[in-house]
């Protein structure tokens, strides 16, 4: 099983992904000032300043690893943040298609109705 799998937005799918969130260091995430640390890490700090290194290495240059660093920081909360709308919108689905099988169900004994 490939746990990146991006089609797998199912609601097994998005346990495990919420899971993989809540097990990580706790957010948000920010982008350190002082930036770089050794060639290729990244120093990103947690909600109460501890220094997390992160390891991205890019034949772009410094500025594309900074880009880089600021997606994994934000996604610390993005990810979560995402989840729950589509646990939203999944919900609001299910609750707009029972009203439209009722609805249709009143339509169709009405027009049965002599």
């Amino acid at each position: 099983e490939d746990m990146n799998d991006p089609e797998d937005l199912s609601p097994a799918g998005l346990a495990k992904i919420l899971a993989r969130a809540d097990a990580a260091t706790p957010g948000p995430w920010q982008l350190s000032k002082t930036g770089r640390g050794e060639l290729g890490q990244l120093k990103l700090l947690d909600a109460a300043g501890v220094r997390l290194l992160v390891t991205t290495f890019t034949i772009r240059g410094e500025y594309q690893d900074e880009l880089n660093g600021d997606f994994i920081a934000a996604a610390r909360v993005d990810v979560p943040a995402l989840a729950a709308e589509v646990q939203r919108l999944r919900a609001l689905n299910e609750q707009l298609a029972a009203r439209v099988a009722a609805q249709s169900e009143l339509l169709t004994q009405r027009a049965t109705k002599p």
